[in-house]
């Protein structure tokens, strides 16, 4: 059909619901042109929802499902992460030291350094891994993935660094190159997650 307006979008959604079908955007968003002009109608999905009289939480965990891919991204991440490290001759360790578990652990003669990546440099700069962790290791450094390319001291022992100063450090272009495109990858399905969010209207 061509555009949808709000009275034929709240008709086709209590007949989806009287069919018992699912309402969640996955589920509609087969239908031609029914999410997208619910949102231009609404502002967002869930206001088109909540306008129908209808509670989003009760319906489906969108938000939820999003938040996991998120959190997928962010282990991603610490994988790539790792293996930059390694590639930079880094003897990195996985250890629990009084009851914390920092992604990584790297002993110097002189030091002990404790890495940990996060997915965004906000969150890295905000992260009470910073109050956590920095009075229980010499050295404290996290690693962002999304944000400027920037290092940051925070304090004497606490350091916020761009994970592309670590690959800058690299010697094979070849190699760069490869963790740029894994990296990238990881950006896109954070930043796909967001958006959704976003569209979604994040609920709670």
């Amino acid at each position: 059909m061509g555009e949808w307006s709000k009275d034929s979008l709240r008709k086709h959604l209590f007949e989806l619901l009287a069919d018992g079908k699912k309402v969640n955007p996955q589920s509609v968003n087969h239908i031609e042109g029914f999410y997208r002009d619910a949102k231009k109608h609404f502002g967002t999905y869930e206001n088109f929802l909540v306008d129908c009289g209808l509670n989003p939480s009760q319906h489906f965990h969108r938000n939820r499902n999003l938040s996991s891919i998120k959190s997928a991204a962010g282990l991603l991440f610490e994988e790539v992460l790792g293996d930059i490290l390694t590639d930079l001759k880094l003897d990195i360790k996985r250890e629990t030291i009084d009851g914390c578990r920092p992604d990584f652990i790297v002993r110097h003669p002189m030091f002990t350094k404790w890495i940990d990546a996060k997915l965004t440099e906000y969150v890295a700069l905000t992260s009470s891994t910073i109050s956590k962790y920095s009075g229980k290791c010499d050295k404290l450094v996290l690693i962002y993935l999304i944000g400027d390319n920037k290092d940051y001291n925070v304090t004497d022992n606490v350091r916020v660094v761009s994970v592309h100063r670590f690959i800058d450090l690299l010697d094979d272009e070849a190699t760069k190159e490869s963790y740029r495109k894994r990296l990238n990858l990881i950006v896109k399905i954070a930043e796909a997650a967001d958006k959704e969010l976003r569209d979604f209207g994040e609920v709670g």
